[in-house]
This record gives C-alpha cells, structure tokens and sequence, in this order.
C-alpha cells in the first residue's frame, strides 16, 4: 500500500505526462535518472521476495532498453544500459543469498525461476552480440553475460553462497554493490582470521 501511495504521490508531483515519459526513456536520456528513481522506490517497499520480481523485471527491461539502444546506433550508451543491468544481477544474486540464508536451505523453485529467466537473457545478450559490428559493444555484451551465467550458479543443488560456509558477502559480478543496504553481519566466525 505504501509503495502505491509514495509512487502515486511522486508521479503527481512530477506530472503524469513527465512520469509516462520517464518510464519510456532510455539510458543516455534526461529522464532516465527519474525511471531508476521510480525502480529504487519501489525496492525499498517491497519485501525479499518482491525485490526478486522486481528486480528479474527491470533485468529485462534493462535489455529491452539496449537492443532499443542499439537499433537507434547509441553505442555509447550501450555501456551505461549494460551497468545497469549487473547492478541489478548483482543485487538479485545478494537477495537470492540472503532468503536462502535466513530460511537455513536454499530455495529450489526460486533458484530454477531465476536460473530460467538468467537464461533466457544471457541468450537475449547473445544474439545481440552476434548482430553488432562494434568491438567494444561486443566486448560489454559478453561480459555481461559471464556475468549472467555465474548468477545461474547459484542452482537448487547448491547449499549456500559458494565463496563462504557462512553468510552471504554480497559480491558477485558487481562487487560494487556488495556494501549496499543489503548487506548483514556476518556470523562470528566469518569474521576471524584464517587458520594458519
């Protein structure tokens, strides 16, 4: 309810037409920020649960902006579109770990609902590697789907997060958001030194 009344709020405050738009736009274009905006909104209202829809759906979007992005030969905003992407896979690997963390087992419809989804777009990606000539687009395309494909490591068979025994560290494919606010502390015994 409070997600409705907060994006309800903001998009009378900015305007329908201005809202509507912003929701159309593109990496690259000035009303961008104001539709990441909208996005980050809506995961602070939503539960583990709902950040993982969320978050699978702006991943899609996020693709659907790129090939848009390539079709209109904005290569040079290819990359932010692409950053924006593995923000989101970054933290959807971070909430993925973090559900299976506090419910002691991992998950395994969720985990086969996004290694389905993951790919479905590492394919997407992929065609749209084969269809550019610019190396450097090229280049961040098979990143991002390295990037993808170690997300769909986290399958039904795994008991954890692969890096500890422990709590998930919230690293991945965007280290960068590892100290966001989805970040726990650890258990006491992650945070000792290495035995020698």
């Amino acid at each position: 309810a409070w997600i409705a009344i907060t994006l309800a709020a903001l998009t009378l405050f900015v305007g329908g037409t201005t809202a509507a738009a912003a929701s159309e736009s593109l990496p690259g274009d000035s009303l961008y920020p104001m539709k990441t905006g909208f996005q980050q909104i809506q995961l602070e209202f939503s539960d583990d649960e709902g950040d993982i829809d969320l978050l699978l759906g702006y991943m899609e979007s996020n693709l659907e902006d790129i090939e848009q992005l390539m079709l209109q030969n904005r290569n040079e905003d290819v990359e932010a579109g692409l950053q924006q992407y593995n923000m989101h896979l970054a933290d959807l690997e971070e909430t993925q770990n973090r559900i299976n963390y506090d419910s002691q087992h991992p998950d395994d419809a969720l985990a086969e609902r996004i290694q389905e989804q993951l790919k479905t777009q590492t394919q997407l990606m992929q065609q749209l590697c084969d269809q550019t000539q610019e190396e450097p687009v090229k280049q961040q395309l098979q990143q991002s789907i390295h990037n993808a494909e170690a997300g769909m490591g986290y399958g039904p068979e795994e008991s954890g997060p692969p890096e500890t025994e422990g709590e998930p560290s919230g690293n991945g494919p965007g280290e960068q958001q590892g100290e966001n606010k989805q970040n726990r502390e650890g258990k006491p015994e992650d945070s000792g030194a290495p035995e020698v």
